[in-house]
């Protein structure tokens, strides 16, 4: 999986970065709002922009993201 490079931890996570990241990780919205423990609706608004995540909903994006990269380093390595 490729790792959104324009996404840093600790980000506001804006729509967009929030679609990156699951598109990144080849999640439907359904199955990323089940990763993070949160409605499909509540995952959906954020990728509209009708809402933004709260702070413990954007740690939850931290911990996915950090995930990727590591998965990703782990191929580049040929693990």
């Amino acid at each position: 999986a490729k790792v959104p490079t324009a996404i840093k931890v600790g980000r506001k996570w804006t729509p967009k970065e929030c679609r990156d990241l699951r598109e990144a990780l080849r999640l439907t919205m359904r199955e990323m709002a089940e990763q993070l423990g949160i409605s499909h609706s509540a995952y959906q608004n954020w990728e509209q922009g009708h809402k933004s995540p709260h702070p413990g909903n954007k740690a939850k994006l931290d911990n996915l993201l950090e995930t990727l990269a590591k998965r990703a380093h782990a191929i580049d390595r040929g693990e």
